[in-house]
């Protein structure tokens, strides 16, 4: 599974060559900006920008993140129907409905809330797998160590433990396949699949103890940790690119603000709607 929703595209393209720190803090900034647009039309003109970066800058298609792409769709239509049919307002009687479903009353004012928090969903989602697809793991950690000065201890124990989890889903599905080999399966009342299950997790949490302890000794034979300064083999340097990026994705933030405020659809910013 981290292999199918997580998963780094190797290519050559702007968003790839971009620093990885460099690449994360404007990926933060956007996250903000998209989160604080309460007003639908201008979600969509973030969501318009995000879908025109994955053609243009990242140089990524679409049948390359299909299967991430279905659950930020799926995830997202969810939010805003849910939102659409059971926001606040439809249950003041004082509100006229725009339409009916039923018994149940559809206002502007969910409408609208329901459309705008299932777009910034989308929007949110897309940023997350525009980042991942162009952002190799290694690369972002050596980058928050050199660049950023994250304490290397921190950074490279979570890339470890990052590294690990596709080998520990394949080890579960390894587990699961010899276990039918043998003919060890569980009876068909749910309580049975639910034992079934922890005793497999019980076998995959055992191998995962030894993996990890044969990994620190590994790492304390090699005096892992032992000094504060350490020698990097890929050095990472913050360049004059990455600077016009970083400022260039500020000031589109900021047009598309002051554009939107104009033409009258940006009237507040805001966490919750």
């Amino acid at each position: 599974m981290p292999e199918i929703f997580f998963r780094y595209i190797e290519k050559k393209s702007i968003f790839h060559s971009i620093n990885p720190s460099i690449k994360l803090i404007a990926v933060l900034i956007m996250f903000v900006a998209v989160t604080l647009v309460m007003d639908p039309i201008t979600s969509s003109v973030f969501l318009l920008l995000i879908i025109l970066s994955t053609k243009f800058l990242s140089n990524l298609k679409y049948r390359e993140i299909i299967t991430p792409l279905i659950l930020s769709i799926s995830t997202a239509t969810f939010i805003a129907i849910f939102n659409i049919l059971f926001y606040k307002t439809n249950f003041v009687p004082e509100l006229p409905a725009i339409f009916n479903i039923g018994r149940l009353k559809i206002t502007d004012a969910a409408l609208k809330i329901g459309l705008s928090r299932g777009i910034r969903v989308f929007s949110l989602i897309n940023l997350s797998i525009i980042f991942v697809s162009t952002t190799d793991v290694t690369a972002l950690v050596d980058s928050l160590v050199q660049n950023m000065k994250m304490p290397y201890r921190i950074a490279y124990g979570t890339l470890v433990a990052y590294r690990m989890i596709p080998l520990l889903s394949d080890e579960f599905s390894q587990i699961q396949a010899s276990q039918k080999i043998r003919g060890v399966l569980p009876k068909k009342n749910i309580r049975s699949k639910i034992e079934f299950f922890f005793k497999q997790a019980i076998t995959l949490m055992v191998g995962a103890i030894r993996r990890s302890d044969r990994l620190a000794l590994a790492m304390d034979s090699k005096a892992f940790g032992a000094s504060k300064k350490r020698s990097f083999y890929r050095p990472k340097r913050v360049e004059f690119k990455d600077v016009i990026f970083l400022i260039s994705t500020i000031l589109v933030i900021l047009i598309t603000y002051y554009i939107m405020w104009k033409i009258g659809f940006l009237k507040k910013l805001g966490i919750l709607a």
